[in-house]
C-alpha cells in the first residue's frame, strides 16, 4: 500500500505564495531552504508555515531556518 503521508511548507514572499509538498520531511525542508536562500539578506521578509502528519515536525523548522550568515540546516 502506498503511503499518503505528506509534509507541506507554505511560504509567503514578496513574489507571491508558494506551497511545497513532499513525502519526506527532509525533502520538503531542502526545497524550502532553496527558495528561502534566493532572498539572501531579505530572508526576514519571508513568512512560512508547516503542515505535517507529526506535530513535532511542525515545530522543528523554527530553530533551523536559513538566515543570513547561518550554515545550511541539518535539523529538519
Amino acid at each position: 500500500m502506498m503511503s499518503t503521508r505528506r509534509y507541506e511548507v507554505r511560504l509567503a514572499t514578496r513574489d507571491g505564495r508558494r506551497v511545497l509538498t513532499a513525502r519526506a520531511e527532509r525533502e520538503v525542508a531542502l526545497m524550502a531552504e532553496s527558495v528561502m536562500r534566493r532572498y539572501g539578506d531579505d530572508i526576514l521578509d519571508v513568512g512560512f508555515s508547516v503542515v505535517s502528519p507529526e506535530p513535532a515536525a511542525s515545530r522543528r523548522p523554527s530553530g533551523s531556518l536559513p538566515c543570513p550568515g547561518w550554515p545550511s540546516s541539518t535539523a529538519w
